[in-house]
């Protein structure tokens, strides 16, 4: 089901800072190729990476924040994204 999705999967590992456990980046363990093509290139060259490298800028987005909750409390949150493909042009929400 991962690699066969017809849409983007990415999921994301907190890296906390060891002195406070906060979290201070996350760190990208699994992408599908549908969302490595979506941003232009393929799996094993993104996985790694941190998310302030692969969407640099964002992290002062509300998503952002959001997320870092979703891993402290484990309550989930819904959100839609208008984003416009690296690899067609497309817009996708």
């Amino acid at each position: 089901v991962f690699d066969t999705a017809p849409y983007g999967i990415l999921v994301f590992q907190a890296v906390r800072n060891l002195q406070t456990a906060e979290v201070v980046d996350l760190r990208l363990t699994m992408i599908n190729a549908h969302g490595a093509l979506d941003m232009g290139s393929v799996p094993t060259a993104l996985t790694g990476k941190m998310y302030a490298e692969l969407f640099q800028g964002t992290q002062d987005v509300g998503r952002y924040q959001k997320t870092l909750a979703v891993i402290e409390t484990g309550t989930p949150f819904r959100y839609e994204v208008k984003r416009t493909s690296v690899r067609d042009g497309d817009v996708h929400w």
